[in-house]
């Protein structure tokens, strides 16, 4: 029983390390990019705090994963490795110019992506683990689908 509350009590660390830490950076940020040597301020604050974030945002998935679908792990781990390969290889092409930032979603993607964490972020305030267990999927899909466009962009297909 011990166990089953740290680890609930983990996954509401998470979500609340989740929920307070991105919203907090918009709400600072008085409207001024502050520059700086290396183009700085503001929006270089805000891709620090993602970064910073990010490991935390995987872990947590992968938590989710291991307690409701433990079968598609390994298949996530897989996703947020092709991820961060493609971030890397973005990073690169910036800086060499050969792109200036990386694509916009499509469409398609963002309208599922919106419609799958609202239902997503309902069931964890519910504690819904049904709803969770189903929607741990649909999650996975839509990451695998943002690996596929934005590798397509930098291969130029």
């Amino acid at each position: 029983m011990k166990t089953t509350n740290s680890v609930r009590n983990l996954y509401i660390f998470m979500l609340a390390v989740l929920l307070f830490t991105v919203p907090a950076a918009a709400l600072a940020h008085d409207g001024q990019d502050a520059g700086g040597e290396n183009g700085g301020g503001y929006t270089e604050d805000i891709m620090h705090r993602h970064s910073a974030i990010k490991p935390h945002f995987y872990y947590y998935m992968e938590l989710l994963f291991e307690k409701f679908q433990p079968e598609l792990k390994e298949k996530w781990q897989e996703v947020v490795r092709e991820k961060e390969a493609i971030y890397k290889k973005m990073k690169e092409l910036s800086k060499e110019g050969e792109t200036s930032d990386h694509p916009a979603e499509s469409e398609a993607w963002e309208a599922a992506h919106k419609d799958t964490q609202e239902k997503f972020l309902q069931a964890v305030k519910k504690r819904d683990e049904e709803s969770l267990k189903a929607l741990l999927p649909e999650l996975l899909s839509l990451h695998r689908k943002w690996n596929e466009e934005h590798r397509n962009y930098i291969t130029g297909n």
